[in-house]
């Protein structure tokens, strides 16, 4: 990949990959996630998609500190700046409804 590789170019190789019966390295995964860019909501939808996916086509565990990665780059992801400013909504229950609407 590119140096500035998006997440959806990432999900598509780690896909390939997979159906051809690869196992996905955790690595690969974090490099999915960090790919994260501030403000972009597709980022984090792909990254939610990664995490189904992979664990229902390739028997793939998120250890805590990667679970821990794809949660702040959804939240980097659903946020315009990155990061909470102030009075903006920010945590887990407005990512997951971000995720789901």
């Amino acid at each position: 990949l590119a140096p500035d590789f998006t997440p959806g170019q990432a999900l598509s190789l780690l896909r390939t990959k997979g159906a051809g019966g690869q196992a996905i390295r955790r690595s690969e995964f974090h490099n999915l996630c960090m790919a994260s860019r501030p403000g972009w909501k597709t980022d984090a939808v792909v990254i939610h998609t990664a995490l189904l996916e992979f664990k229902r086509c390739n028997s793939f565990l998120v250890e805590e500190y990667g679970a821990k990665l794809a949660m702040e780059a959804m939240m980097k992801s659903m946020l315009p700046s990155g990061h909470p400013s102030k009075g903006e909504a920010f945590g887990e229950r407005r990512l997951n409804a971000a995720l789901f609407v």
